[in-house]
């Protein structure tokens, strides 16, 4: 599976025609970051989000559970081959 994060410190951005076209009137937290689109549209060369993020392609497991953990604006992907469980 492969999974976007922003390693910069200006945090998770979408580009205009990534909002616009592919995730229209869905919240910034709310797109999966497996998403086939967004990895397509990362892999087509549209790497950087309207604030300046500097995207990287990650690649896990198929199978794995992951989640992105956002720490002033940098993020780090974190996963494992069973259930993450959160409290």
């Amino acid at each position: 599976m492969k999974v976007i994060i922003n390693k910069c410190p200006n945090g998770f951005t979408l580009s205009e025609d990534q909002e616009k076209n592919l995730f229209p009137g869905v919240a910034l937290q709310d797109v999966p970051r497996h998403d086939q689109r967004l990895v397509d549209s990362f892999e087509a060369g549209d790497r950087r989000g309207n604030g300046g993020s500097s995207l990287v392609l990650v690649e896990i497991p198929d199978n794995a559970t992951y989640k992105v953990v956002d720490v002033n604006g940098y993020e780090t992907l974190y996963w494992s081959d069973s259930q993450i469980n959160t409290i």
